[in-house]
């Protein structure tokens, strides 16, 4: 194990101890659960190739805390809990159901596909009286889940929505000027429904206007300092999620930079900062990873 290597587990450790471990409550904001739970579906990928587990980090407490966290988001959306982040609740659990083990526990499997209908029977009930913009990109990223490994759907309403709402935001891009009066945070939601809709649903027929939109929002980050720690996280996921976009590695640096800054600005305990933690873990658990992969290959020539 290279020096770096030891370096990121020490830190990883000392994150994990301080951050995932102290555990999560019901009162805490749906931001705050989404992050724990970012961490520990970072962790839990990590030790799935292998890495040695720690003193309070091993696959099943992994697995015992992402249950956790799964039962208390549920709980949540249960609550008077905001549209938005009802639905965004929903496919992190999705994420985190999915993410910590290879078998996922198939009665919190029912029990999020009875959440995620009745969120998103509510999203179509009411949307007309709602904000169109961080609602619509949250009900489509639960959709994708929603129709996951369905087939035969494409006569389903929903599907026809969402499929008509991805063809829409992909006709209106302009590759020079982005999308006009679009947040860079909503632009970087879009641009995450539009790649999971190529290989969820396996349609690629908005792959180029992805990698464009990719290109000129990352430049656009990098020229705004001033950008939300959410919109970086947003950034810094499309970055380092495996699509093979144009610059995707000097955005996953400018994502991790900025969302570092703001870390350290940050109160400690507060929801901002535990945000920017969680990107960091999972920075590191993907730092860890890649020198992995460096060793193994220069170990194989």
């Amino acid at each position: 194990m290279t020096s770096n290597n030891q370096y990121d587990g020490q830190q990883l450790r000392k994150l994990w101890q301080e951050t995932v471990l102290p555990g999560a409550d019901i009162s805490d904001s749906p931001q705050r659960l989404m992050s724990l739970s970012r961490a520990c579906r970072s962790v839990s990928a990590l030790l799935q190739t292998g890495y040695p587990e720690w003193e309070g980090a091993s696959a099943a407490t992994c697995v015992r805390t992402g249950h956790g966290l799964f039962d208390l988001m549920l709980r949540k959306t249960g609550q008077n809990c905001p549209t938005a982040d009802k639905l965004e609740l929903i496919s992190e659990m999705y994420g985190l159901l999915n993410g910590i083990s290879p078998c996922p526990d198939q009665s919190r499997s029912r029990l999020w596909d009875e959440a995620a209908a009745d969120a998103l029977e509510a999203y179509f009930r009411d949307r007309a009286a709602m904000p169109a913009a961080r609602e619509q990109t949250a009900a489509c990223l639960c959709l994708l889940d929603w129709f996951y490994f369905m087939e035969d759907v494409e006569d389903e309403p929903w599907m026809q929505y969402l499929k008509a709402t991805v063809n829409t935001w992909a006709a209106s891009f302009n590759p020079e000027e982005g999308w006009k009066d679009t947040l860079t945070e909503t632009a970087l939601e879009r641009i995450e429904v539009l790649s999971r809709n190529s290989y969820m649903l396996l349609d690629p027929s908005h792959d180029s206007t992805v990698r464009a939109a990719f290109l000129h929002y990352s430049w656009k980050a990098a020229a705004s300092p001033a950008l939300p720690c959410t919109a970086l996280g947003r950034l810094y996921d499309l970055a380092t999620g495996g699509d093979s976009l144009p610059g995707e590695q000097e955005a996953a640096r400018t994502a991790a930079a900025g969302l570092s800054r703001l870390e350290s600005a940050s109160a400690p305990g507060s929801d901002t900062r535990l945000y920017c933690t969680s990107y960091r873990i999972a920075n590191l658990c993907r730092s860890i990873m890649a020198q992995m992969q460096d060793e193994a290959f220069g170990a194989i020539a």
